[in-house]
C-alpha cells in the first residue's frame, strides 16, 4: 500500500458479485468499480457523519468543492480512482435468483468479481479533510453497497487490514438509525453467494411478499392486521391487495389449489372492512412501478410468437396480470402535472443487507416522512384478467400509506415470527427452503 503527504491507497476486499453491466465487456475494456458512483456516496456518508447540511456549509466550507442542485448534497474536496485486475464475469444463468432481471428478452447483466480485490486512492490536500476520510472509511465501506440490487447485498465490499476493522453491527444501527441489527450465519457453504443471496430472498419474501410453500400472507400484512397500533390502541387498516380483490382489480385465484386449501381456514385478511379504512400497507417497505398477480382463470403466458410457454416440469405456465402503481395528489385520482417535482416516481425499501463472509447483517433503515399519507393509484389495464370478473372501479382504485409505521417495533416481532412460526411449520414440499435462524448482535 503505497501512501504519500496527499495520498492515501486502501485494498478492498470484495463479499459477493457486482451487478454492473448490461452486457458483458470485451476482453481488452477496462472494468471496475466505478469512482463515479463510489465518491458521491461518500461525500453524503462524510456530510451525514458532520452534520446538518447548513452547519457544515459553515463550519466546513473550506472542504466543499461545490454544492448541487438539490440542496442536499455536497461534493468535497478530493480526488478518487480506482484500479482492478482479473476481473471474472458471472455469467446471466448464474446470478442467483433473487435478480429478476435477466427473465425478459432482453440484454441481461453480467455480475463481477475481482479475483484480487480493488485498489482505490484517494488524494486530499486538505490535511484535516484527508484525517477524516481516513478515520471513517472503513465504517462508510461497512455499510455501503453498490451497483444494482445494492440493498439486497450485491456489490459488498470492506477494507481490508487489521487498522480498518470495525464494529459492523453498531456501524450499521448508527448509520440507519436502527435500534438494533440482525446477522444471519450461513455456515461454510460450498456456494456461499449461492446460500446467501437464497437465505436473502426468502426472508424478504417472507417480510413483504408471503411464501406459497406453505402458504403464508406476507408478515407486514399479518403485523398491520394483529400488531398495528395507532396512539396506543390496535388498529386493523387492511391492506392493497385484499382491497384490489375486493373491487375486482387484481385476481382472487381461487382456482389456484394452494388458495383453496387455506380460504374456509382463514378468510383473506381484512375483506370485510369498510372501504374508508383500507391503506396501501406494503408502501413502508418500498414502493415500484408494478404489481404482478396470477391470473384467476387459466389464462396461459405466452411467448412473442403466441406459443405458451411451459415450466421446467412442463407445465403450462400461468399468465400474470400486471397493475401499474402511480403516486396521485389525492383519493380521487387526479394526476400529476407532467414533469411535477412533488410526484414520487420510486421509494426503496428500508430493509438493507450488508454480506460479509458467511455472515449477513440487516438493518432497517429509517422511513422518509414524506412517503406517509400519501396517495397511489393501481390500475390494470389486462383486459385477459379483468373479463373473468365482475369490475366496480373500471379496473382503477386509490389507496393511502398508512401514517403511522414503528418499523423498530415492526423489525423485533417480525424477527420472533420468522424464527418461530415460520421456520417452524412445514416445508416438507419446498426443496429449496434456508433454515437459517435470525439473531439480534
Amino acid at each position: 500500500m503505497e501512501n504519500s503527504k496527499f495520498k492515501k491507497e486502501y485494498k478492498l476486499k470484495q463479499h459477493t458479485m457486482l451487478l454492473h453491466f448490461q452486457a458483458k465487456p470485451s476482453s481488452g475494456e477496462n472494468v471496475c468499480l466505478r469512482a463515479s458512483e463510489v465518491k458521491p456516496k461518500l461525500d453524503r456518508f462524510i456530510l451525514k457523519k458532520l452534520g446538518e447540511i447548513k452547519t457544515v456549509k459553515e463550519k466546513y466550507s473550506s472542504w466543499i468543492q461545490a454544492e448541487h442542485l438539490n440542496e442536499k448534497d455536497v461534493a468535497f474536496k478530493y480526488r478518487m480512482t480506482i484500479k482492478a485486475d482479473k476481473p471474472e464475469f458471472i455469467e446471466p444463468n448464474r446470478i442467483p435468483k433473487i435478480y429478476y432481471g435477466n427473465m425478459g428478452d432482453g440484454p441481461k447483466k453480467y455480475g463481477v468479481f475481482f479475483i484480487d480485490g480493488l485498489k482505490i486512492q484517494i488524494t486530499c490536500f486538505i490535511p484535516d479533510l484527508q484525517k477524516f476520510i481516513e478515520e471513517n472509511i472503513a465504517e462508510f465501506f461497512a455499510v455501503t453497497n453498490f451497483g444494482t440490487m445494492q440493498n439486497k447485498g450485491f456489490g459488498s465490499f470492506t477494507v481490508m487490514g487489521e487498522k480498518y476493522k470495525c464494529d459492523i453491527p453498531k456501524a450499521l444501527k448508527d448509520y440507519y438509525g436502527a435500534t438494533c441489527c440482525c446477522k444471519i450465519n450461513v455456515g461454510n457453504r460450498r456456494d456461499v453467494q449461492k446460500e446467501m443471496f437464497d437465505t436473502i430472498k426468502q426472508v424478504y419474501s417472507v417480510m413483504k411478499s408471503g411464501s406459497r410453500v406453505p402458504f403464508k400472507h406476507s408478515y407486514i400484512y399479518e403485523y398491520m392486521h394483529n400488531e398495528y397500533k395507532v396512539n396506543g390502541d390496535r388498529v386493523n387498516i387492511g391492506n392493497e391487495k385484499a382491497y384490489m380483490k375486493k373491487k375486482g382489480v387484481s385476481p382472487n385465484r381461487k382456482t389456484n389449489p394452494w388458495v383453496i386449501r387455506n380460504w374456509e381456514k382463514k378468510d383473506i385478511l381484512g375483506v370485510r372492512m369498510d372501504d374508508r379504512k383500507y391503506r396501501y400497507i406494503r408502501a413502508v417497505l418500498g414502493i415500484g412501478e408494478e404489481l404482478k398477480y396470477f391470473t384467476d382463470v387459466p389464462d396461459w403466458y405466452e411467448t412473442n410468437k403466441g406459443d405458451i410457454k411451459y415450466d421446467r416440469n412442463n407445465n403450462p405456465m400461468i399468465a400474470k396480470e400486471v397493475i401499474t402503481i402511480e403516486h396521485v395528489p389525492n383519493d380521487s385520482g387526479e394526476k400529476f402535472a407532467n414533469n411535477s417535482k412533488e410526484k414520487i416516481e420510486h421509494f426503496s425499501s428500508p430493509i438493507f443487507f450488508k454480506t460479509i463472509d458467511n455472515d449477513i447483517y440487516m438493518v432497517a433503515g429509517r422511513i422518509d416522512e414524506k412517503i406517509k399519507g400519501k396517495f397511489f393509484c393501481f390500475k390494470n389495464d389486462s383486459k385477459k384478467g379483468l373479463k373473468h370478473r365482475e369490475n366496480q372501479t373500471n379496473g382503477e382504485v386509490v389507496l393511502q400509506v398508512p401514517n403511522e409505521f414503528d418499523i423498530d417495533d415492526f423489525m423485533e416481532k417480525f424477527v420472533e415470527f420468522y424464527n418461530t412460526d415460520y421456520l417452524n411449520c412445514d416445508h416438507s414440499k419446498n426443496q429449496n427452503f434456508k433454515k437459517h435462524r435470525i439473531e439480534e448482535v
